[in-house]
């Protein structure tokens, strides 16, 4: 690249490397992935935006050291359940406890034990200093390489 190609009519250079957050500039969107239909993130030249139903969330790519996609299993649901379940019934059946109310104990027990077990696929988004989690309904292949394009990208700066 010859240098009389950024010179401009004043003899100043202009080099456009870096983003002064002074500076309105247009935001070129790099990606966009969905997780469902009200929640999205998007990758653009100078912001990584995420937003959900509850927050939206806008951080500088310059916070970010990387994403991760894993899967986690909820420990407290986990713990709750598969604590209540058993002893409701031993109570059950040391008649400490009427019939059906123990029933529904159990049965609560049960589902909150299968949904801690079953877990969430949570997007870990690892900032200097800190790191920020969005829950996902579910992992997708589109997902996997938003967070390969970006990781890629962030390496690069």
């Amino acid at each position: 690249m010859d240098k009389d190609s950024t010179k401009a009519s004043n003899g100043y250079y202009y080099h456009y490397s870096y983003q002064y957050p002074w500076i309105r500039t247009w935001e070129n969107t790099l990606a966009t992935c969905h997780f469902n239909e009200k929640s999205w993130i998007s990758l653009s030249d100078n912001l990584l935006k995420i937003s959900q139903p509850q927050s939206f969330r806008v951080l500088r790519k310059t916070q970010i050291k990387a994403l991760h996609l894993s899967f986690k299993r909820l420990f407290l649901p986990l713990v709750i359940g598969g604590i209540t379940a058993p002893l409701a019934l031993v109570a059950l059946y040391s008649n400490i406890l009427v019939a059906w109310t123990a029933l529904s104990i159990v049965l609560l027990g049960s589902f909150l034990f299968y949904y801690g077990l079953r877990g969430v696929y949570q997007l870990k988004v690892e900032l200097y200093g800190s790191e920020l989690n969005v829950f996902l309904d579910e992992k997708s292949q589109e997902m996997e390489e938003f967070v390969k394009m970006t990781n890629r990208i962030l390496q690069m700066q």
